[in-house]
């Protein structure tokens, strides 16, 4: 016994253990003495903003050397592009003023690049740079000084917590825009040998200069609108060595996870974890008194009855009158013991209305719940550090896809039991959540391809990947299909006519059923969603997949045990119609999420353009019916096992 506790123990501390975890990369890119260094630039992002752009959208001084780095899927659709730069560090060598030398006239801007600049440093632009996999991070100075330049403070959702990655492309001073075109570049480095080492930080310290000296006192160099002529601009930077000893290439990560926010919030973790372990017990000790008194004693009595009348019918030799009266007692009995959901036994597993649809929806979610399992174990595991650029969103479309084989098996096994086999509604569920990601997708495209965003994907890739995606989902679907038409060719018992539904509670009407319940299930993930869309929107990184893992976990409990409670109650004022309940009981919780990101919209994201209000809410909509479909099978599920093992035991004549 106690082996076993500590077993669960171990099971429930190991993803807690593994939330800061992060597999380093593979290859250890040592670097020697006399070498040169040269960072990649990224696409320049925007908190305010939202939509990336190609680092060269503005007038930098451009490199012509062609960038060799491997693009992913996931790199494409968020935009993250490397591209080389005119920056050269000579390994351990210290520059204090570089001048860069412009191949294509770019140090001389032009009236439009001087108003870009203009647009782009108001909007909160930062660029984006790469050295040795290592993304560029404002120094703490820096971070201190954003908060004093910053362009528009009434409309900074970072104000108390300024941005760590990237350097500011500018800056403001008594409602004059200057431009940062010196950079202090910091690198942190340790020996491996006494001749090779490896770099462990990279950081910036932006500056506005006048002169190609990089002295401050000549005063900043200011991008109004009101030019009317081109200007000379004097792109520079410095190089400073820095040596940490006590910093290993597996921890080098590390300063990134901790300025995170996640890793700051430990605390908040703990207190949603606690909170939501007491919700849990309160139901499971709801569920297990139902279980073990509630329906043991309907069984019973159930079973005692029946077995008097038989006892009553295979009698002979009595008296007719006094059968007559045995035979009434028991009808009174009847009336009095077989009520709410005794009733149910011949209507309780009739197909539901719509049942092709209903098994699609079914299909859907279990085909994300799958994908969302293997997510979370790869993640826990380290597999999906961030140091692997745009392994996530690949992914997440990789498993999706590849989980279109639950999909089938569910769609199957559902359409066997309601009698309606058919191929084409298969198909339809594998295709019809994909067809509309793509639709939403193909919509953000065309807004941002009216910008000239950095994550625009050109026409025939876009349709590489739909005809791709969708040429695996159709036939993984067919395949798992095929299997559960054999393995649940069975058919459900119910009587001809249904059974009349008795007029119910307002609380069993569809509004309360969807709003309801799907709050429990929320709450206990609240925090966690408002780490997660901080990460996605405000530039930070995630990592605390152990805590995800576990509150994942809480959630789908919560959810399951709320319906479970649910369902016995409206088993209970004679409703048999349970299977769409089931599902909508627990979907509710997209709802709240909506309304959450509606929330985080006015009051943190502030959305500057129409485009960026577009992408942010097509984001959030297909989130919210992933997680309502999601959260909903998990009901159905929970309640279809309740259900069959509620009236296994009930004998019917």
């Amino acid at each position: 016994m106690a082996s076993t506790k500590l077993v669960v123990l171990m099971l429930v501390l190991f993803p807690l253990q593994c939330s800061t975890y992060a597999v380093a990369a593979l290859t250890t890119w040592n670097v020697t003495k006399g070498l040169t260094m040269t960072p990649d630039v990224n696409s320049l992002t925007s908190v305010d903003a939202i939509i990336p752009f190609e680092h060269y959208s503005l007038q930098y001084c451009r490199s012509s050397k062609k960038n060799k780095a491997n693009v992913n899927l996931g790199m494409m659709l968020k935009g993250d592009i490397l591209e080389s730069s005119l920056y050269e560090f000579n390994v351990l060598k210290n520059e204090s003023c570089k001048v860069l030398t412009c191949e294509s006239g770019e140090d001389v801007l032009s009236v439009k690049a001087i108003k870009k600049f203009n647009e782009f440093i108001r909007r909160g632009y930062r660029s984006n740079m790469v050295l040795d996999n290592l993304p560029l991070i404002a120094s703490d100075a820096a971070r201190g000084m954003a908060l004093k330049k910053f362009c528009h403070d009434e409309r900074n959702p970072l104000r108390s917590a300024p941005e760590v990655r990237g350097a500011a492309i500018g800056g403001c001073e008594q409602d004059r825009v200057f431009l940062h075109n010196h950079h202090d570049f910091m690198i942190h480095y340790n020996y491996r040998s006494p001749d090779e080492i490896f770099v462990v930080g990279f950081e910036v310290f932006p500056r506005s200069v006048r002169t190609p000296d990089c002295s401050k006192k000549t005063g900043r160099f200011f991008v109004e609108t009101n030019q009317t002529t081109p200007k000379k601009v004097h792109w520079s930077y410095s190089v400073t060595w820095i040596e940490k000893p006590s910093s290993r290439w597996a921890t080098r990560w590390d300063y990134y996870l901790q300025n995170s926010g996640a890793a700051s919030e430990a605390a908040p973790h703990w207190r949603l974890i606690t909170q939501s372990l007491l919700v849990l017990l309160c139901l499971s000790s709801i569920v297990v008194l139902i279980l073990m008194r509630t329906l043991r004693r309907d069984i019973d009595r159930y079973g005692t009855m029946k077995a008097r009348m038989k006892e009553i019918k295979s009698s002979e030799g009595k008296k007719k009158k006094n059968k007559n009266n045995r035979y009434h007692e028991i009808d009174s009995t009847e009336d009095q013991e077989v009520t709410g959901w005794k009733w149910l036994a011949g209507d309780v597993f009739r197909p539901p209305p719509f049942p092709k649809l209903f098994a699609g929806v079914i299909g859907t979610g279990t085909q994300l719940g799958g994908m969302l399992v293997t997510l979370l174990c790869a993640a826990v595991f380290g597999f999906l550090s961030p140091s692997y650029r745009g392994a996530i969103v690949t992914t997440t479309i990789s498993l999706f896809a590849a989980m279109s084989l639950l999909n089938g098996y569910a769609t199957g096994a559902l359409l066997s039991l309601f009698h309606c086999k058919s191929w084409v509604v298969v198909m339809r569920s594998a295709a019809a959540f994909p067809a509309f990601c793509c639709a939403v997708w193909i919509i953000c495209e065309m807004f941002l391809s009216m910008h000239g965003a950095s994550n625009v994907v050109t026409v025939p890739i876009a349709m590489s990947i739909i005809a791709a995606w969708l040429g695996i989902c159709i036939p993984l679907a067919v395949v798992g299909a095929s299997i559960s038409f054999r393995q649940w060719d069975i058919s459900l018992s119910y009587n001809e006519l249904a059974r009349r539904v008795p007029s119910q509670r307002c609380i069993f009407h569809m509004l309360p059923t969807i709003f309801l319940p799907g709050i429990i299930p929320y709450a206990a993930a609240h925090v966690e969603i408002r780490l997660i869309m901080r990460a996605i929107w405000q530039g930070q990184v995630y990592h605390v997949f152990g805590f995800l893992s576990l509150v994942f976990a809480v959630v789908v409990i919560t959810a399951s045990l709320t319906v479970v409670v649910y369902v016995y109650h409206l088993l209970l004022a004679e409703d048999h119609r349970w299977w769409w309940r089931s599902f909508l009981a627990s979907s509710g919780m997209g709802i709240y999420f909506l309304m959450y990101c509606i929330t985080y919209y006015h009051t943190v994201l502030k959305a500057s353009t129409w485009t960026a209000t577009v992408v942010y809410f097509s984001f959030c909509i297909t989130s919210a019916l992933s997680l309502s479909v999601l959260v909903g099978v998990c009901g159905f599920f929970t309640s279809w096992v309740f259900i069959r093992s509620m009236y296994s035991y009930l004998k019917i004549d």
